[in-house]
């Protein structure tokens, strides 16, 4: 499997949490479309994982002055974010993920996605044609036996995917 160089660093765990919170403009666990965000993202910084980490809450709250703000404006200004459309392939996303981190829309309302904890998620005909209703990153990707993957970095916290035990 090949990650990401620059999602290895670990200063690059941003804080699904802060955007959630923090941007007034998303709708929180309601969502928003990928454009909204990655506007947010360029103009206002995102601060990390380890400094706003997932908490589950929906509340829309964003202290002022807190270590988010001034995370935020250090990250914004150290990672220069940059945003691009990916033509939709397999092989146009693994040459871009090959150079960053790149958020993609998916159809997560399907039980193979909300329950995952382990193995690859196939494409069936239905998720091929569905709306996409819910974003992630991904952030590498591979092949096992014959069956080419992407992993991928959701924001539902650690109830959701290979860390889960059930």
């Amino acid at each position: 499997m090949k990650r990401n160089s620059s999602y290895n660093n670990a200063n690059t765990d941003l804080s699904e949490d802060d955007l959630m919170e923090c941007e007034p403009t998303l709708f929180g666990c309601d969502g928003a479309d990928i454009i909204t965000y990655t506007s947010s993202v360029s103009c206002r910084g995102q601060s990390t994982e380890a400094t706003a980490p997932y908490n589950y809450a929906d509340g829309n709250y964003c202290p002022a002055g807190d270590a988010r703000a001034a995370e935020r404006d250090a990250m914004k200004a150290t990672l220069n974010f940059k945003w691009a459309t990916v033509p939709r392939s397999n092989a146009n996303l693994t040459r871009a993920v090959a150079t960053a981190p790149t958020q993609i829309g998916v159809k997560a309302d399907g039980y193979a996605f909300q329950y995952y904890t382990s193995g690859i998620v196939g494409c069936s005909v239905e998720s091929k044609s569905a709306v996409v209703n819910h974003a992630v990153t991904v952030v590498g990707y591979g092949v096992s036996g014959r069956t080419p993957y992407f992993l991928v970095k959701n924001s539902w916290g650690t109830g959701w995917g290979e860390a889960v035990r059930r």
